[in-house]
């Protein structure tokens, strides 16, 4: 699957985002959780 670079960019900063919300937000447990999940998704994404 091909993803273009401004898609790729988006992702990116939502995911940066996310992990500072994450960290300001919730408990550290749901926080290493949250990262288990979405690295592999991210990982796919941006190496599509």
């Amino acid at each position: 699957m091909h993803i273009s670079l401004r898609q790729k960019a988006i992702v990116a900063t939502v995911g940066v985002l996310f992990a500072l919300g994450a960290v300001v937000v919730f408990p550290w447990a749901l926080t290493i959780i949250a990262f288990a999940v979405m690295i592999p998704f991210f990982y796919t994404v941006l190496t599509a």
